[in-house]
């Protein structure tokens, strides 16, 4: 919850996804690369400013051993 409000103050958004269709989602698209990266427990950010989502998630990264950035688009 801590970091969905984070993300929510810099104006990204947060949504866990079915990895089977996220991958159906991003067929097609110029990120379809990342489909490879989505396998276990799969949270995905994004927002309009390429930098508010990457942002918050490294520095929720820091203070949390467990989560852990896969990669990016």
């Amino acid at each position: 919850q801590k970091l969905r409000r984070q993300m929510k103050q810099a104006g990204a958004t947060v949504k866990v996804a079915k990895n089977r269709i996220a991958k159906i989602a991003l067929e097609g698209t110029d990120v379809s690369s990342i489909g490879s990266l989505l396998t276990g427990p799969t949270l995905i950010a994004y927002s309009s400013d390429p930098v508010a989502a990457p942002k918050v998630a490294v520095d929720f990264a820091k203070g949390n051993d467990k989560f852990v950035i896969l990669g990016g688009a």
